[in-house]
């Protein structure tokens, strides 16, 4: 896990969360199997199936951002990601496996639950450190498309 890659997510976003890490992640690992580089940005895309916090770790790991007009976002409540070589006419899709998503069941429930704010913020503490330090075969199903 590329440390100084998640801190720049971080002041990007503006705030450390799992999400944000998960975004990035995918994108390092769709950036990698696509074999694509930055400079690549005019011939991949990427959709986004959920609103949430991992497209901005997305626009710092992979080559596609709401102002390239390469980043999509179809708020599907789904937890998806779709990373096209539209050159190469080849993808990568990239969506939450089950322990992922125990885990973000967990502390949805927590959130909802704890009256103690400082057993709340342990948690997602856990949860961000899950998502920066899982195999990636825990918290992603990854197929080409």
């Amino acid at each position: 896990m590329n440390k100084s890659g998640l801190k720049l997510v971080y002041w990007f976003h503006g705030h450390s969360c799992p999400m944000s890490t998960l975004g990035y992640r995918a994108g390092v690992v769709a950036k990698k199997l696509l074999k694509v580089k930055r400079k690549d940005y005019y011939k991949v895309s990427v959709k986004v199936f959920f609103k949430s916090c991992a497209v901005d770790g997305i626009q710092i790991s992979f080559p596609a951002t709401y102002a390239n007009g390469n980043l999509t976002l179809q708020d599907e409540k789904r937890f998806a990601f779709e990373f096209l070589d539209n050159e190469k006419k080849r993808g990568v899709s990239i969506t939450f496996n089950k322990p992922l998503l125990d885990f973000m069941e967990r502390y949805a429930h927590i959130k909802k639950t704890e009256k103690d704010e400082k057993k709340i913020i342990g948690f997602f503490k856990k949860f961000i450190k899950y998502t920066q330090s899982a195999k990636l075969n825990d918290i992603f199903i990854i197929k080409e498309i």
